[in-house]
This record gives structure tokens, C-alpha cells and sequence, in this order.
């Protein structure tokens, strides 16, 4: 996963969801990104599968004050979304 570093967020309101299935090399660099930008948007994120990276996945959500899910291969996503957002 890479997060540019020069996004900014203008809008408090903003939702973002991330899908991933596999790892990273740079975990902390990414959660300290999403964390210093934790109070223009609510990050979500969404591991695929088993061996997705859960600290990352995990640590992301929290960082970003949104909720993470890993999502089963076998399972279906439709209201994933709706409850993440509830969360």
C-alpha cells in the first residue's frame, strides 16, 4: 500500500474506504499518515481474504477513526458498507 503524501483533505465530512488483500513494507508510515489527517476524513478499510495484513488493516481504522472488516473470500459484501458506516 502507498498513501501520497501530499494529499490533503478539505472536507470534514469525507469517508474513505480502503480495499486491500495484501501487505506493506511501510505499516507505520501509513497509520501516522492517516493519523495526522484523522479530522478531515473517517477512514475505513477492508482486508480481502485471510492473509490480508490485520495489523494494518486494524491500525489504519483506528487511526482514521472509522471501524476495519476483513472480508471472508467466501463472503458477500452488500451491507458491509452500511454497518461500517453506522460504526
Amino acid at each position: 500500500m502507498y498513501l501520497h503524501l501530499s494529499v490533503k483533505f478539505h472536507h470534514p465530512r469525507f469517508q474513505i474506504f480502503i480495499l486491500s488483500e495484501g501487505s506493506t513494507t511501510n505499516k507505520h508510515e501509513c497509520i501516522e499518515f492517516v493519523s495526522q489527517r484523522a479530522d478531515y476524513a473517517r477512514l475505513f478499510t477492508v482486508g480481502i481474504g485471510e492473509s490480508c495484513h490485520r495489523a494494518m488493516i486494524t491500525g489504519l481504522a483506528r487511526a482514521g477513526n472509522g471501524k476495519p472488516h476483513i472480508l471472508k473470500l467466501n463472503e458477500k459484501p452488500y451491507n458491509m458498507v452500511s454497518k461500517m458506516l453506522v460504526a
